[in-house]
């Protein structure tokens, strides 16, 4: 998805701010795949989500990077008295990439280290 989100107004106008909001990036991109075993009835997911640059501060001199972060998944679907449950374990981040992340008040600080849940 392609995105141009611009800020405008007095500030905007006397240069005491840049026109692109802190932390939104233009570009956003996903990318998610479901596969359904055929015994067991296990499944599994793989998503892939990317984050393009983002304006780190107010003033839009500094900018982040961008970064892609790959999520692991799988579901087992089971009855828990009588009514349709499931198990779910995902992995987040599972390449345990690093990337810069601005804050709203324009700290840098790293993006979530890798995760189950």
């Amino acid at each position: 998805m392609r995105m141009s989100p611009r800020l405008s107004g007095e500030n905007v106008a006397r240069g005491l701010i840049g026109d692109q909001p802190v932390r939104r990036s233009a570009n956003l991109g996903l990318l998610s795949l479901s596969y359904a075993h055929r015994t067991g009835g296990w499944s599994s997911d793989v998503s892939l989500n990317f984050f393009g640059r983002r304006c780190a501060n107010a003033a839009n001199t500094r900018y982040t990077g961008g970064n892609s972060t790959l999520v692991l998944g799988l579901r087992y679907p089971f009855k828990f008295a009588g009514l349709p449950s499931q198990w779910r374990i995902r992995l987040f981040n599972a390449g345990n990439h690093f990337a810069w992340v601005a804050t709203p008040n324009s700290l840098q600080i790293f993006s979530a280290p890798r995760a189950n849940f």
